[in-house]
Formats: structure tokens, sequence, C-alpha cells
């Protein structure tokens, strides 16, 4: 998993190289997220992930003094705990499944105004979740990765360090369908919010 963020946040600094002429037009930004999703409830299963801690990595190219457009790709690994009642006995039955969780999205960003250093932003899009197993479960041999499309949603600011670098703050949402991996019995049917407040260092070109 951190290998291949290592990859991607390599790839990021070198397409924001290769515009280097654009200055000031564009920026890559490496991040550390906090991943904190919410319970899925339906169909007689309860699903609630862990939480745990991942990267992010964002290039942003600016169309104009309030427009932006953002490529995103993200990672993190949490559990997918499953608790199935049975509708006959009443029971319940316990299932975990190890995920490595990647986040690719695409959105549109609005600066609404700039003071001094300091940056707002908000920003909308859509993108996709894809949720790949590790082949550590409990309960089940579930191993089939499970592609979600996602709306993502969110806003922050950046404050400026240094002439090119700048502190970003923000709060990235991700609204998908709650995976199942393809299991019967732990499909909730309902739909589930990532929460990624993250933190890292923006260096525009």
């Amino acid at each position: 998993m951190f290998k291949t963020a290592a990859i991607i946040f390599a790839s990021l600094f070198l397409f924001a190289a290769m515009g280097f002429a654009q200055e000031n037009r564009q920026d890559v930004s490496v991040n550390v997220t906090g991943d904190f999703s919410t319970t899925s409830q339906g169909n007689n299963v309860i699903q609630t992930p862990s939480n745990s801690l991942g990267f992010l990595g964002t290039y942003r190219f600016k169309l104009n003094a309030l427009s932006s457009v953002e490529v995103n790709y993200g990672i993190t690994r949490n559990t997918q705990y499953y608790a199935s009642r049975s509708v006959i006995t009443a029971g319940q039955t316990f299932f975990a499944i190890q995920t490595n969780v990647s986040e690719a999205t695409a959105d549109y960003v609005f600066t609404p105004w700039k003071s001094g250093r300091l940056r707002p932003f908000l920003f909308a899009g859509a993108g996709t979740l894809i949720f790949n197993p590790t082949g550590n479960s409990y309960g089940t041999t579930a191993s089939t990765t499970e592609i979600k499309g996602t709306v993502s949603y969110g806003g922050g600011a950046d404050y400026r360090l240094l002439k090119n670098v700048a502190l970003r703050l923000q709060y990235r949402g991700l609204v998908y369908k709650a995976p199942d991996f393809y299991v019967t019995g732990l499909t909730t049917g309902t739909v589930g919010n990532l929460e990624e407040p993250s933190v890292g260092l923006v260096f525009r070109f």
C-alpha cells in the first residue's frame, strides 16, 4: 500500500514539474488523512468500518481567480466489521474484512476570496472508491475487489508559508454505497459516508 502511494505522489510531482512554465497556475499537495466512516445499517446487517490513517495526493490546475479543477488519489487501510442478525433465531453472526481503500476523484474547486497568506476553498466532484480485501478476514473468505462510485465534497484553506509552499487544512467527505464484497448476507443496501480531515503541504508551480 505504501509503495503504491509513494509512486502516485512521485508521479504528481513530475506532472506538475512538466508544466513549470505556467507559473502559479498549478500545484500538487501531499496530505495525511484521518479516515472515519459512518455506520451503515439495513437488511438486518450493521456495517461499521474501523478508523484509520491514510495518504492523499492532489494535482490542482487554476482556471481563473475563482475556479480550479483537481484530481486526487488517496489510500488507506481499514477493517469492515459486519454484524448480521438472523430473522429466524434473532442471533447475531460477526464478520470482519481487512481492506485497502483507494480513492480516485476529480473536483471543481471554488476559491471565494484571498486575504494575505490565507486562501479558503470549497469543492465538489465525483469518482470511485476501490475496496480491495487484503486476505485477512474473520468469518468469511471474501477476496473480490469491489468498486463503488462516490460523490466528493468539502472545503478547506491554504496558508502560504513560503513563496511557493503552503500549508493545507481541509475536510473531505465521500458518499458511497456500502460495500458487501459480493458476500451473501453482508448487504446493507444503504449509503455510507467517509469523512477525511487532512493536513498537508502544497507546492505551487
